[in-house]
């Protein structure tokens, strides 16, 4: 029907590749044109306009099984260039595209037209490694908020994400109820990852476990201003895999006449304003709603069409096999789990499945419940610099109120990450530090300080603030 229209024949794994286009356009940024002087960073930027173009033509044809792997491709090469600074979305979404580009060798009996097949058994593969990537990620985050300061409404992330959106949405808090409205909040997005997982290992429950994961992400994604909606959409993936055929075959069959309005309509006008905010005809501002509201249909649409499938596994008692199991891909599990982990490990205390969850682990205390401090297996955490100014406003910023400690890498992965911008000339920015008792002053863009750690180091090991103060900042 369509040049692209070959390769994937399961109705789960076209879900799959639909759903991986609708992230790649609502998870990447609106402000992909800002100026950029660094080559790199500008190749980068052209990447994301290129990935959410392959994105939109993906959506018109999922069974594409080229379009579907040179999407994967094309950011993966994206979350190479973002790295260290990455969000834990684009982690779960490298995660994926490691996972689609895995099974990528098809034999040569296989191949269809030149763009392949990809074979139940590849298929299966792919489903059962994202459907444990999904217990993964759900176990870390809800693991990560088991601390002291997210379980406390004053200092909790949730608490004050929600007071913001009931101040946005025109809503007071009562005085009399907030304190139990707050607690309820942080409890039950704890709760609520946990079930999740829960519902999903459980057989007869499973439909309701996707239902009710994709109804928690559509409601973290009311939230318009901190823009939850991309992790959402990450998140969707993960629990697609967890459809059986059958319900994947549904929702195919009843979707379809709606995508055939949707996705033309979509392509052209996600085209249009893209290209638009590329040539300053309009406002970043205006791609970013588009974006927004692409995804809320998108997600109600996939709500609406589980809920009914999900009630009626209930009623009638299906209970659908675990998976007809194919060993995952162990390798990105273990790539996961260890990301997971690198908090605990000292190894690096941002993107790892710890997003807002108020999570401090120092080498010589912690405010988690069952961690009582992290093992710093390298000693990152110990080499520490106490931050006195900087000249870069955003920078100053991260380290408010001056003083904030800083382990030294993170230190030297901001003075070696130069972008020489209108609004802050890397000549000019300086930093001033005390370490080891030394009060030192470093330029960012200059010689680097001897000790400091590799390039490679510095490009996979992403550290916030630390010590005390650092678990009252709600960062990803």
């Amino acid at each position: 029907m369509h040049l692209f229209d070959t390769g994937i024949k399961l109705y789960r794994i076209r879900l799959l590749a639909l759903t991986w286009a609708f992230a790649l356009i609502t998870s990447l940024n609106g402000n992909v044109l800002a100026l950029q002087t660094d080559v790199l960073q500008l190749c980068g930027t052209l990447l994301v306009i290129l990935a959410i173009l392959v994105g939109i033509v993906l959506l018109r044809s999922p069974r594409s099984l080229i379009l579907l792997r040179a999407s994967a491709l094309i950011f993966l090469v994206i979350a190479l260039i973002q790295l260290p600074a990455l969000p834990n979305h684009r982690i779960v979404l490298a995660l994926v595209a490691l996972t689609i580009l895995s099974q990528g060798l098809v034999r040569r009996s296989s191949l269809t037209m030149g763009a392949g097949v990809l074979t139940s058994s590849s298929s299966e593969r792919i489903t059962t490694t994202l459907q444990c990537l999904t217990i993964i990620v759900y176990l870390f985050a809800a693991l990560a908020k088991l601390n002291e300061a997210y379980i406390n409404p004053v200092t909790s992330c949730v608490a004050t994400f929600l007071k913001q959106a009931l101040v946005l949405h025109g809503f007071s808090l009562d005085v009399a109820i907030a304190p139990n409205l707050l607690h309820g909040a942080i409890w039950w997005s704890i709760l609520s990852e946990a079930l999740i997982c829960l519902l999903l290992l459980v057989p007869r429950t499973r439909m309701l476990g996707v239902a009710f994961g994709v109804t928690f992400h559509l409601a973290l994604a009311t939230d318009y201003v901190k823009y939850f909606a991309n992790f959402s959409a990450a998140m969707f993936i993960l629990l697609i895999s967890w459809l059986p055929e059958h319900a994947a075959e549904r929702i195919w069959e009843r979707g379809v006449s709606f995508w055939r309005v949707l996705t033309p309509f979509a392509a052209v006008a996600m085209s249009v304003t893209l290209l638009c905010v590329g040539i300053n005809i309009i406002e970043p501002s205006t791609w970013i709603i588009l974006r927004y509201l692409f995804f809320m249909i998108f997600a109600s649409g996939l709500l609406i069409n589980l809920v009914p499938l999900a009630i009626g596994d209930l009623i009638r008692g299906a209970t659908p096999q675990i998976c007809s199991w194919k060993a995952p891909v162990w390798t990105i599990l273990a790539l996961a789990i260890i990301n997971g982990l690198c908090p605990y490990l000292g190894v690096k205390s941002r993107n790892s499945f710890a997003m807002y969850s108020n999570l401090r682990l120092d080498a010589v205390g912690a405010n988690h419940l069952l961690a009582p401090y992290s093992a710093d297996i390298f000693g990152l955490l110990a080499d520490r610099v106490e931050v006195i100014s900087a000249s870069d406003a955003e920078f100053s910023r991260t380290i408010e109120p001056p003083g904030r400690e800083l382990p030294y890498i993170a230190l030297c992965t901001y003075l070696a990450n130069m972008e020489d911008t209108p609004r802050t000339p890397a000549v000019d920015t300086t930093v001033q530090y005390i370490r080891n008792g030394q009060r030192l002053i470093a330029k960012r863009g200059g010689q680097l300080p001897v000790d400091c750690p590799g390039w490679l180091a510095r490009k996979l090991l992403f550290f916030g603030p630390i010590g005390e103060g650092s678990e009252k900042r709600c960062v990803w």
